[in-house]
């Protein structure tokens, strides 16, 4: 088949040529169809091409149906004999910086625990070796890092786990470079966590047992800390849409049975960093952040489940004072509904008991909600639909409003629609 040979060559020679070059989707699709259509190529073309291929598994300008169509491929051709190669070539492209904290195995080193303390960037010896990193091509590295722990087997990751802890953590350490460097390294830690590891299989390795929870837990946190006015929002926004869901995958992935221990922990730091510090100091400043703060609420929310209770009080609180109380909040409709969503997950997940004991502060905030919707005529079906659901949810906790009817209504008259709702009588 010569076009799609040439169509390969082309490809092949484009990539040698500049460490720049980004092929078209086109491009890339062509080489998933040499790879798929099984055309006849020597093995050392094809462990060329797929190498190449894998340079561009995580590129912002490729679409990511393109990426996941790569992926796929990669999974269908791969065999061990192609999977060691791909792994040869990547090692000696892996970021190499004095880093003390892993073993030889690639293990947390147990005696620098008493006195591990984050590392705030490289010093000027490892700045030059990133510099010089870059220069010879290291980026492409992260992508094919990426493609090998997507395939990678789970029973082969303690062998592999000498070059795969330094690989990424050497990453993680570059201060300097967030964008090209560190946020990619995250995403090489949340590939690894979900995809690599199976967490029902402890018996060919146990990430828990490697102790290097204790390395990547403090940089996760690190990163979120980075929120207005510290650096911009759409920066803060990028870093908490990468780093957040990698601490998700980081606790699930060390406390594997998702017990009781699991939701302690998971839910201490929910609370401190999303209640406590990124919710209160973003708020109504930088609405597309909150949107997406609260969007980690309540998938926090649904993980932690009934154990959500611990943060019913501070998570009304929270949401109330900074969020439903400011005056300017129905200028951001999709606000309005991420918010009236949230209160919903908490009275869904919360037990009854617990739900009925906070009504007032529901109930308040449903109603400030709907007087400012309501008076200000930004009340679409989809925030009313909101404001109905959340108000049979307060009713199945069995919440009674029944003896503060009239004091409400003498306030606003309208506020019957709602108390309707709870009561079942809203037609």
């Amino acid at each position: 088949m010569p076009d799609n040979t040439s169509s390969l060559l082309h490809f092949t020679t484009a990539v040698e040529q500049s460490p720049d070059y980004t092929p078209t989707d086109d491009e890339l699709l062509q080489v998933c169809h040499v790879f798929a259509a099984g055309t006849p190529i020597s093995k050392e073309e094809l462990h060329k091409a797929a190498q190449y291929l894998a340079y561009y598994s995580m590129s912002e300008r490729v679409k990511q149906s393109t990426i996941d169509q790569c992926i796929q491929i990669f999974k269908e051709i791969m065999t061990d004999e192609l999977l060691d190669h791909l792994i040869q070539q990547l090692q000696p492209m892996l970021l190499r910086t004095n880093n003390s904290r892993t073993t030889a195995a690639g293990r947390f080193k147990k005696e620098t625990a008493t006195k591990l303390k984050p590392q705030l960037g490289f010093g000027i010896e490892n700045e030059n070796a990133v510099s010089a990193w870059k220069r010879s091509g290291g980026l492409r590295s992260i992508p094919l890092f990426y493609v090998v722990l997507s395939v990678l087997k789970h029973e082969s990751i303690s062998s592999n786990l000498w070059w795969i802890s330094p690989g990424i953590l050497n990453l993680l350490d570059e201060s300097d470079d967030i964008e090209k460097v560190k946020l990619p390294a995250v995403k090489l830690l949340r590939r690894f966590l979900e995809c690599t590891i199976d967490v029902s299989d402890a018996v060919h390795f146990s990430f828990a047992a490697t102790g290097l929870f204790a390395v990547y837990q403090p940089i996760l946190v690190g990163l979120c800390h980075q929120i207005p006015p510290i650096i911009e929002a759409r920066q803060s926004q990028i870093i908490w849409n990468t780093a957040y869901p990698t601490i998700l995958a980081l606790y699930r992935v060390q406390y594997a049975n998702e017990g009781p221990e699991y939701k302690a922990e998971l839910g201490q730091i929910f609370s401190e960093l999303v209640l406590q510090l990124a919710l209160p100091k973003v708020s109504m400043d930088h609405l597309e952040l909150t949107n997406t703060l609260l969007d980690y609420t309540i998938q926090t929310l649904e993980l932690l489940g009934a154990f959500s209770v611990r943060y019913l009080q501070r998570s009304i609180y929270v949401l109330g004072e900074y969020i439903v109380r400011n005056p300017f909040l129905t200028l951001f409709p999709p606000l309005v509904e991420k918010t009236l969503d949230t209160l919903a997950k908490l009275a869904e997940v919360c037990p009854p008991e617990r739900v009925c004991a906070h009504r007032y502060d529901f109930l308040a905030c449903l109603l400030i909600t709907y007087e400012k919707c309501s008076t200000e005529d930004v009340l679409p079906d989809s925030t009313l639909d909101r404001i109905h659901r959340l108000a049979q949810l307060l009713r199945a906790a069995g919440c009674d409003f029944a003896r503060d009817r009239v004091t409400l209504l003498e306030r606003n008259p309208d506020f019957e629609r709602v108390l309707d709702r709870i009561e079942q009588r809203y037609k």
